[in-house]
């Protein structure tokens, strides 16, 4: 799966997001997880965007165990859990094909 950390307060992050969403509206394996926001403010940033995104929260737990420094960041998981490819910025359509293309 690919799993992108993100905030709505980051604007690398929101520029990123509609096709974040595209992809995982398609049904491809996008897990959007927000940085530590409450879940007022993620509902109000993707109801004003008109995104149709399904978003989890995290409040450190995991972005601490991937080891996330910076937003956004997305990282390509296997099955078993580990990090196969980290990208730290934004990415653009390219990268997200070239990322989900590892996983088939």
């Amino acid at each position: 799966m690919l799993l992108n950390v993100w905030a709505t307060w980051c604007p690398p992050c929101r520029a990123e997001m509609p096709l974040l969403a595209e992809y995982q509206q398609k049904g491809h394996p996008v897990v959007l997880l927000n940085a530590g926001e409450g879940a007022g403010a993620v509902q109000a940033f993707l109801r004003e965007a008109g995104l149709p995104a399904r978003v989890f929260l995290d409040s450190a737990d995991l972005r601490e165990s991937f080891r996330v420094s910076g937003l956004p960041t997305t990282l390509l998981i296997g099955a078993d859990g580990r990090v196969l490819a980290r990208h730290l910025g934004p990415v653009n359509r390219a990268q997200l094909e070239e990322l989900l293309g590892r996983l088939r």
